[in-house]
């Protein structure tokens, strides 16, 4: 039998309704040596984000995710938005 997960449907929303939010995707990090060292930590107390395109940012966990990943950059490379270097 499926039970809900939420008994009052009341605070269900529309993703699409809601306000944005980010989320890290891990893509990109810069840090100064001396946050690593001496905080032990990798952000510091100025962290800020760079907001990318969910074409650009795709988490590779499955194998559908990355056959995703190879449709999306064969297409960007077919359309010239990326250059190869057969080097």
């Amino acid at each position: 039998k499926i039970k809900p997960v939420f008994n009052d449907l009341s605070h269900v929303f529309r993703r699409q309704d809601l306000p944005t939010v980010y989320r890290p995707n891990g893509a990109l990090y810069v840090t100064r040596s001396s946050t690593v060292l001496e905080c032990k930590q990798l952000l510091g107390k100025d962290t800020r984000g760079l907001i990318m395109s969910p074409e650009d940012s795709v988490d590779i966990d499955t194998e559908t995710d990355l056959l995703l990943a190879d449709i999306l950059w064969k297409k960007r490379t077919a359309d010239g938005k990326y250059y190869v270097c057969d080097c």
